[in-house]
């Protein structure tokens, strides 16, 4: 047994027909509680509409429209800070995550791998390897009706699989998902990258010939998709004999500036910045591949889907003129082999995304962590896709020896080891960001919180709740972070401890009470290091629901972790570095006490 069918038997496990024995059961709204928060909802009420009239997102929301959630999500692509795609447990790309803090949760019907199989003196047949067909007619000819009961989906992060049980008649297949998240790795855990390792079993009686054809949309699903201006080039390279042969999907990413004083809504400019994808596959033993743009419409969809059915290759058709505005553009590659009986084949995708600058609504940006091991030009994708199509051995190496001796340790309870490995996922698709040094082109004066030499880096509280690093959350989940990635954790103490003497005197009106207070003020470790919808690091303290000023917990436990952080790093460095910090965070918690007896006074 190889060392990831080990892993694989330990994973959660979910057989696709087996209906989720779990409902919601939302809290149940009295009039005494409804009473109770009426004047804080109209207060965000009132708040979130000046929001949305200055071109902002508000922070703060009471209808969260855009989160719809199901039990169908899964394991997501790449690693920490540069953005997630979610590929879900029916097999479809269902959540996305690349801009910081901005998540849109919808499918992207192109972004598919289907399957066909050819045996002699038989017709081809070929199928979408997904049981949910969209209802759009674009894809109408394409070849649904996937039974549902023949996938089943097991997730241990960073990793997933996906098992099809015949979903044509004498073939097994099994899709191993492998992201290169790896405990203590500051390089390979930074990339955008995920790969798909496909093994493929010929159960019948003669040989066969198989195709596995990967498409993708040159976007994210969104409107911007139909913008124009995208554009996909071919991308050809080798490495020990193998040939890599795979697309780049050019894509511009436009996004609105906040509105100017005095200006409207429709008179919002946009920022448009870099995003591209890299897409393909490496031929070995006896593979071919071909590939092939198209456009998204039913024409040209139904012509992609004849040509794999009929010949279970691609045309070669290659229109890398930019798509025309309300036109979205799409590549496909095709692997084609021939299995004889009772054998296997591996076959190998990947897909990789290149977003080199992470920038927030008021215009600053971030370099992304692994801009320094590819540069941030924006033409990084076909060497993230060399590095994921020949590298994820060695990741899976590394992930197993992680992850082996404790879930083989049989004194733990099965769940509790399964849960120690999938929520971790959430530092990499919690909103993340890693960064390495501000874009070129921004101001570079002296932030008010400097970068530490690793890079800030930073989570959302959650989805919903678009903070970063929200201290008194990071309480209880910091441990994730200092014993995987300790180097993380200090340079997040290191930003908090920058921001005790920070001072905001921006007068802001809470939610809940209606008073007014500074929204920063001196010796009083913040709530958040801000928000992405503003600016993170230079403007701290995004929450506005209580006044966090007040609040006795964060300083203490500040002082706790690095305590903490010390004792598991050995880092007397960090330890001298943040020690006046400590000792003024201690002495400011004095100021509660009232009557001098070392207890502090509830307000």
């Amino acid at each position: 047994m190889s060392s990831a069918d080990r892993t694989k038997q330990y994973a959660w496990k979910r057989d696709l027909a087996t209906p989720i024995n779990r409902r919601a059961r939302p809290m149940r709204i009295t009039p005494k509680l409804l009473w109770h928060m009426l004047p804080g909802m109209l207060r965000i009420r009132r708040w979130a509409r000046k929001q949305r009239r200055e071109g902002r997102r508000p922070l703060f929301d009471l209808v969260m429209g855009d989160f719809k959630v199901k039990p169908d999500k899964g394991i997501p692509l790449g690693g920490l800070g540069c953005g997630t795609i979610t590929r879900g447990c029916r097999g479809d790309f269902n959540r996305w995550a690349l801009k910081p803090g901005d998540y849109s949760y919808r499918t992207v019907h192109p972004d598919q791998f289907s399957l066909r199989v050819k045996r002699e003196n038989k017709e081809a047949q070929a199928i979408v390897l997904n049981p949910s067909q969209p209802k759009d007619k674009t894809l109408h000819n394409w070849g649904w009706g996937l039974n549902e009961s023949d996938v089943t989906y097991h997730a241990l992060f960073p990793r997933a699989w996906h098992d099809y049980r015949e979903p044509l008649p004498g073939i097994q297949l099994s899709c191993r998902q492998v992201s290169p998240v790896i405990p203590h790795n500051y390089q390979e855990t930074s990339y955008p990258v995920s790969t798909f390792i496909w093994e493929v079993e010929n159960t019948g009686n003669s040989t066969v010939e198989v195709s596995l054809m990967f498409t993708f949309q040159n976007g994210t699903g969104g409107l911007n998709d139909l913008g124009g201006g995208h554009s996909i080039i071919p991308v050809d390279d080798d490495i020990d004999g193998e040939v890599i042969r795979g697309l780049e999907l050019k894509h511009i990413h436009r996004h609105p500036k906040p509105l100017e004083p005095g200006k409207k809504l429709g008179d919002q400019t946009q920022y448009q910045d870099q995003l591209n994808f890299g897409m393909g596959a490496v031929s070995k033993d006896g593979l071919s591949i071909s590939r092939q743009t198209w456009e998204v419409t039913q024409v040209d969809a139904g012509h992609l889907w004849d040509k794999f059915l009929k010949e279970g290759k691609l045309s070669g058709r290659m229109d890398q003129a930019p798509s025309i505005l309300g036109i979205v553009n799409a590549g496909a590659v095709c692997v084609k082999v021939e299995i004889p009986a009772g054998e296997r084949r591996e076959i190998i995708f990947a897909l990789v995304w290149d977003m080199p600058i992470a920038r927030f609504p008021e215009g600053r940006g971030w370099r992304r962590r692994y801009t320094k091991f590819f540069g941030d030009g924006g033409n990084a994708a076909p060497a993230l896709l060399k590095t994921a199509l020949t590298r994820y051995s060695e990741w899976e190496a590394a992930i197993d020896a992680w992850q082996l001796p404790i879930l083989e340790d049989e004194e733990l309870p099965l769940w509790y080891r399964q849960m120690l490995f999938n929520e971790t996922y959430y530092l990499v698709d919690g909103g993340t960001i890693w960064t390495a040094g501000r874009a070129a082109g921004d101001d570079q004066r002296q932030d008010p919180i400097p970068e530490p030499q690793i890079g800030h880096f930073a989570y959302l509280e959650s989805h919903e709740y678009r903070m970063y690093n929200t201290y008194d959350v990071h309480f209880s989940a910091s441990f994730a972070l200092a014993m995987l990635w300790p180097e993380l954790e200090l340079s997040l103490q290191r930003d908090f401890a920058q921001s005790l003497k920070m001072v905001d005197d921006d007068v802001v009106t809470y939610f809940f009470s209606g008073q007014k207070a500074p929204r920063k003020v001196s010796d009083v470790i913040p709530h958040d290091l801000g928000s992405p919808l503003e600016d993170p690091w230079l403007k701290i303290n995004a929450y506005n629901a209580q006044n966090v000023s007040r609040w006795k917990d964060l300083n203490p436990k500040f002082v706790l972790q690095i305590a903490r952080d010390y004792f598991l790093t050995g880092d007397r460095g960090f330890l001298q570095e943040v020690w006046p910090v400590v000792r003024d965070a201690v002495e400011f918690m004095f100021s509660f006490d009232k009557d001098g007896d070392g207890m502090i006074e509830n307000e």
